[in-house]
């Protein structure tokens, strides 16, 4: 949509910049009306513009895991951040920022796609030097996010058959506590063939973290639902029925800082952040934090890709343990290097 002559987008940009950029690879003859190539998207024009021909990226530039979605998929998409939009208002926290904006593009891009009958599938990692001429970019394009995605089988988002609602209130329990536990343990199943249910047809992230059964919804005087008579959904119980404690003390550092950010007593080492209503400014919050207390530099990727305390702490774990072997070969290499050295100006002496 445009506004006074410029694209209105659907979602905020740091000042107002807009510096992620969308780019795309169509494999031949998979998607109707497009030829084979790479794309870049032009949000004035709402235009693919066509950058190289039709070229077969090999599946190794990605993971072993994610080599059966790419081979799948009908096309790849790429959020690419040109920095030298951002760095001179934003020289700290360019990245941050621009991360953040390819996160909130990729979480409408995912929720617009179900509503069009096809699925993103996003990738972590993969290696974007080899492709990288097929995009035409600048020295200051830096690669965000990558996805790729097709279309979805059809299904049907109506309940199955054989799962039916139950009753919430029984007059005829008549205070009999058989007839109560056996309501309360349908009630159970019911919430799990739900939650089973929403588990094969969303993604994680717009999953409900807990679902409370109710007669009926509350409505106000013009018939639409009252919020403030719906009652309170005790998310923290929920959450702290799997609390795992901290066992070391970077877990236990971690959980601290977290909760400051997030204004909670304890989280348990196993429960997703997102799950405790962490957002993207929270997580830029806790990583400027964590920063700080460990006094290293943690790229801001891992907090979105290590979602709970053990996954971060073993990562950051195994991290360290990598730069202290390649600091030990480093320094072996430059022992090495002076004898030869030395070696060499003994020799030319005699």
């Amino acid at each position: 949509m445009l506004v006074d002559n410029k694209p209105k987008y659907r979602y905020a940009s740091a000042g107002g910049l807009y510096p992620v950029q969308v780019y795309l690879f169509i494999k031949p003859e998979r998607v109707a009306g497009l030829t084979g190539g790479t794309y870049y998207y032009h949000p004035l024009y709402h235009q693919f513009i066509r950058l190289a021909q039709a070229e077969t990226l090999n599946e190794t530039i990605h993971w072993p895991a994610n080599r059966p979605a790419f081979l799948s998929s009908a096309f790849s998409l790429f959020l690419i951040a040109k920095m030298g939009a951002i760095t001179p208002l934003y020289p700290g926290a360019a990245r941050d920022f621009a991360l953040l904006e390819a996160g909130l593009m990729t979480q409408l891009l995912e929720t617009s796609a179900l509503r069009e009958g096809f699925g993103l599938c996003q990738i972590g990692t993969l290696d974007f030097e080899r492709i990288r001429e097929h995009f035409q970019l600048d020295d200051d394009h830096l690669l965000l996010y990558s996805l790729v995605g097709g279309l979805l089988p059809t299904i049907s988002l109506s309940l199955p058959q054989q799962i039916q609602p139950v009753p919430i209130s029984e007059p005829a329990w008549n205070g009999n506590p058989m007839q109560q536990a056996r309501s309360t343990i349908d009630q159970i199943r019911f919430i799990e063939e739900i939650q089973g249910f929403l588990k094969e047809r969303l993604p994680r992230y717009m999953l409900p973290a807990r679902i409370q059964l109710l007669d009926a919804l509350p409505l106000s005087s013009n018939g639409k639902v009252n919020r403030k008579a719906l009652p309170e959904i005790e998310l923290a119980q929920s959450i702290n029925e799997e609390y795992v404690a901290p066992r070391t003390e970077l877990e236990a550092t971690i959980a601290n800082i977290l909760g400051e950010v997030l204004v909670m007593e304890k989280i348990g080492t196993h429960t997703n952040f997102f799950d405790l209503g962490a957002n993207s400014l929270s997580l830029i919050r806790f990583h400027h934090q964590l920063q700080a207390m460990l006094q290293r530099t943690i790229p801001m990727v891992d907090i979105f890709r290590y979602t709970c305390i053990e996954a971060l702490a073993q990562h950051l774990r195994e991290e360290e343990v990598q730069t202290q072997l390649l600091s030990s070969q480093e320094r072996v290499n430059k022992r090495t290097d002076t004898r030869r050295r030395r070696s060499q100006m003994h020799t030319e002496t005699e």
